[in-house]
């Protein structure tokens, strides 16, 4: 692929593919999928796309994961150091450390992008990897891109539709993300987001057999901050390696949490090892959620930041910015703080700063299938139903369950909506919700 579309006969940058065969004896073509992020690895979802994909759709389609410009297997953008990433991962300094050393973290993503980030930062955005797509729709030999995007995904395919609108296919857009918010306004739903989630988790806490906190929800909740705030004075030993603190535990819940009721259990486990003094079950848990991104942390963090902030030019101060904090942390104790200071990664971006974030409307006649989920912390339903108002012909299917995306949640209702939609390209009746 060019590096930059405005010079075709220039660089260029690899992108990876990686193909699962329909496992019928014929297939009707591929759908191309992108789980996310961004900066989640398309080839790397296709490992488990059975429990993500109905058995109806995997028998009579090859799904083709690809791993956007930036990202894993593709040409890689990196920005960051190993001791970088450790440092983003740890909760942000307060009370009366310099506004310098709070945001150095968030301030070194941009400043490693301009000094080691290459060429491919200004050219790492979501309308390059739309056009990446249709070329991937080429070699893939076919005439219209069949899509299934998630979270990220949806905006990807929002934008390919508003670049090729003749060459869109079936697509179906879960966990819709918002084409017009800022990187602002995008933390501060997910702050309310994921304390939602957070609270419900703990309301049954005391009907789980798993979970070994005592009391009503509230004290469930307190006793987990107070864990935070006991790790951050005395992080747990690791032989040969950085110990767990606060940060860790953190993200574990914010990676966690989305996942859904299905996770419970799991963040009942974590709990329960943070109390015990455990931080070999910690960092078991923390790997693998890394493993399951499938993406490495340095490379994911880069290209989160990159994609954002070239597509969302979001201005801020050192002052703004702590500001916000202490706004947000009274909205949420746990990760309040931590997202409002990642706002800043994007104040002094090398590429693309300033101006507004592009609108996005697409004119073609293909019928799309959006889904949003009313419990889900990264995106709000909201968006999705603002991200449906970009398509002439869209339907919005709603689904009341928990965490982030509708797809591979268990629902026998979802699937069969999307199979329907993918196999017969039946959209389901206005108003229709699944659970």
């Amino acid at each position: 692929m060019p590096l930059s579309y405005l010079e075709p006969e220039g660089a260029t940058v690899k992108i990876a593919l990686r193909r699962a065969q329909a496992t019928g004896s014929a297939s009707r073509g591929s759908i191309v999928i992108n789980p996310g992020g961004p900066g989640v690895s398309g080839t790397g979802i296709v490992e488990s796309v059975d429990a993500l994909v109905p058995k109806a759709i995997r028998k009579s389609y090859d799904i083709v994961g690809v791993d956007p410009r930036g990202v894993g297997n593709s040409t890689p953008l990196l920005c960051l150091t190993a001791k970088q990433v450790q440092q983003l991962s740890a909760a942000p300094a307060k009370g009366k450390a310099s506004a310098e050393s709070q945001l150095a973290p968030a301030s070194a993503v941009a400043l490693g992008c301009k000094t080691i980030g290459g060429a491919l930062v200004g050219e790492v955005g979501t309308p390059n990897a739309a056009r990446d797509l249709d070329i991937v729709r080429a070699v893939l030999g076919e005439e219209r891109l069949n899509y299934l995007g998630i979270s990220y995904g949806t905006y990807l395919g929002a934008v390919y539709a508003q670049l090729f609108p003749t060459r869109v296919g079936r697509t179906l857009l879960d966990a819709g993300l918002s084409p017009s918010v800022d990187m602002i306004g995008w933390g501060r739903a997910q702050v309310s987001g994921f304390q939602g989630a957070f609270k419900r988790w703990a309301s049954g806490c005391s009907t789980r057999a798993t979970c070994s906190l005592p009391g009503t929800s509230a004290a469930v909740q307190r006793r987990v901050i107070d864990l935070l705030a006991e790790l951050r004075k005395h992080p747990l030993p690791v032989q040969g390696a950085k110990p767990v603190d606060d940060g860790e535990l953190q993200g574990l819940l914010q990676g966690l949490l989305p996942i859904g009721v299905g996770m419970w259990a799991g963040i009942d486990a974590l709990i329960s090892a943070a109390e015990a003094g455990d931080s070999r079950t910690i960092r078991a848990m923390s790997k693998s959620l890394d493993d399951a991104d499938g993406t490495p942390p340095a490379n994911l963090l880069s290209v989160n930041a990159g994609v954002n902030c070239y597509d969302r030019p979001t201005a801020s101060t050192p002052a703004a910015v702590l500001a916000r904090a202490s706004q947000w942390e009274k909205i949420s104790p746990i990760f309040g703080r931590s997202m409002a200071v990642t706002t800043y990664m994007c104040a002094n971006w090398p590429v693309r700063q300033g101006g507004a974030i592009a609108e996005v409307t697409s004119a073609t006649e293909q019928p799309i299938l959006l889904i949003g989920g009313t419990k889900d912390p990264l995106t709000p339903y909201s968006w999705t139903q603002e991200l449906a108002r970009a398509f002439t012909h869209s339907r919005v299917l709603t689904f009341d369950g928990e965490g982030h995306g509708a797809l591979g949640k268990g629902s026998a209702c979802i699937d069969r909506a999307v199979t329907r939609y993918f196999l017969d390209e039946q959209l389901p009746a206005a108003g229709s919700r699944c659970r």
